[in-house]
């Protein structure tokens, strides 16, 4: 048998400065996943896809995304009576912040939240006011 993972506790603040970890979690429906369900506590894919409407893959995909860019971790399993085992996700912290940004990175990281606005047809998130 083999033992139990340890799960690192949630942090209070995560400071993020790579440019693709930003434009990873500021694509809208990762955002809603990260920022409005998992700082909160830890859910199966299924849970976010009735929460946000969407379809379960199309989570699936957003959460390998956010676990590959280190921002989500998967925290437990538990197996249903039925025999399926369900995989609870959640955030690495409970806050995110940007790292002090010089110009030409700050100019790399309006230009992810512009783009982001231009395919996804949402207002640019202000990250300097």
């Amino acid at each position: 048998m083999t033992p139990k993972k340890r799960v690192k506790p949630m942090k209070d603040l995560e400071i993020i400065s790579d440019p693709k970890t930003i434009k990873i979690l500021f694509e809208p429906t990762r955002a809603a996943i990260v920022f409005k369900y998992l700082v909160h506590g830890s859910m199966t894919v299924k849970q976010l896809a009735d929460a946000t409407g969407k379809n379960p893959g199309t989570i699936l995909h957003h959460i390998d995304k956010l676990k590959n860019a280190g921002l989500v971790i998967q925290e437990r399993t538990e197996q249903t009576v039925t025999g399926i085992v369900q995989r609870y996700y959640r955030a690495i912290a409970r806050e995110y912040r940007l790292h002090q940004w010089n110009d030409a990175n700050r100019w790399r990281c309006c230009r992810i939240c512009q783009r982001s606005s231009q395919v996804y047809g949402e207002q640019p998130l202000s990250l300097w006011n």
